[in-house]
């Protein structure tokens, strides 16, 4: 009998391939293209993945630590939108007081320093 392997013990670019293939975050991606209402496939959520992560193939996440690192900043965008876990601070730079690169975007609280 075979075990399955921890999410989070898989390499980045099979957790890409898992999350394209989950119907939340195909909404998730079709929302940070403002595409309210509409919910991607699985291979529009691919594209969104490369394009967010400026890679030609979601293998490169295996082996490129910035593409890593943003698709990182993604899942956790992603799991604060599902409420998995709680709104953190926006992990984007704030160009200006008003709103960041965050998909779907945000209103920074310069006050509380959290997006909304």
């Amino acid at each position: 009998m075979s075990s399955r392997q921890p999410f989070h013990s898989l390499l980045t670019s099979q957790q890409a391939g898992i999350l394209c293939n989950d119907a939340r975050f195909q909404r998730f991606a079709a929302e940070a293209c403002d595409c309210q209402g509409r919910q991607f496939n699985e291979s529009a959520a691919a594209q969104f993945v490369r394009t967010y992560c400026k890679i030609e193939s979601r293998r490169q996440l295996d082996s490129d630590s910035a593409a890593k690192q943003k698709f990182q900043i993604l899942r956790t965008e992603f799991d604060c939108w599902t409420g998995k876990i709680a709104s953190q601070p926006c992990s984007f730079w704030h160009a200006d007081t008003l709103s960041c690169g965050r998909p779907g975007g945000c209103h920074y609280d310069q006050k509380t320093r959290r997006c909304e």
